[in-house]
């Protein structure tokens, strides 16, 4: 146990891992591609919708 008076400094915390960070943000890139594709997908979806049936219909519950 360290004494409260010493002087000695405490080790740094390890560097963060390059890999992990570059794979981390690699992965929320991804994740907000996705979102962005499903998301015109379903404007698309829509759009063609409205042209069919003059209407735009209710999504189901977790749809």
């Amino acid at each position: 146990m360290r004494s409260p008076l010493s002087t000695t400094p405490e080790a740094a915390p390890p560097a963060p891992d390059r890999f992990a960070e570059a794979l981390a943000e690699a992965a929320q890139t991804a994740a907000a591609a996705f979102w962005l594709m499903l998301t015109i997908s379903d404007a698309v979806r829509r759009a063609a919708q409205r042209l069919r049936e003059g209407k735009e219909a209710e999504l189901a519950e977790g749809e």
